[in-house]
C-alpha cells in the first residue's frame, strides 16, 4: 500500500482513509441531486467520508450548467398601487 492510500483519519485520528464509491446527496435549487457512486475516501473506524474534489467540481459545473439553460421565472407584472379618497374626520 503506497502512502496516500494509508492515510490517518483526520478526524477521528485512529481510522485508516480508504478508497471507496460512497452515495452523495445536495439540495441546489431547491432539488435534490443524489449521485450513487461518488468517489470518497472514508475512515474505517468513524465513518467519516470526504469526497474527491474532481467529482464535485464537475459535478458543480454540470447543475452550473443546466441552471443556465433554463428560462427564468416569469415575472409578475407589478400590482398597480391603491388609490383611496380621503376620509373627513369623524366629529
Amino acid at each position: 500500500m503506497t502512502d496516500e492510500m494509508k492515510s490517518v483519519c483526520t478526524r477521528c485520528q485512529i481510522g485508516i482513509m480508504q478508497n471507496k464509491l460512497m452515495p452523495f446527496t445536495l439540495i441546489e435549487n431547491g432539488h435534490m441531486v443524489n449521485v450513487q457512486r461518488m468517489p470518497a475516501r472514508v475512515c474505517d473506524v468513524c465513518g467519516y467520508r470526504l469526497f474527491d474534489r474532481d467529482p464535485l467540481v464537475s459535478l458543480r459545473a454540470m447543475l452550473g450548467a443546466s441552471r443556465r439553460r433554463t428560462k427564468p421565472a416569469a415575472k409578475k407584472p407589478a400590482a398597480s398601487p391603491r388609490t383611496s379618497t380621503p376620509r373627513k374626520p369623524k366629529g
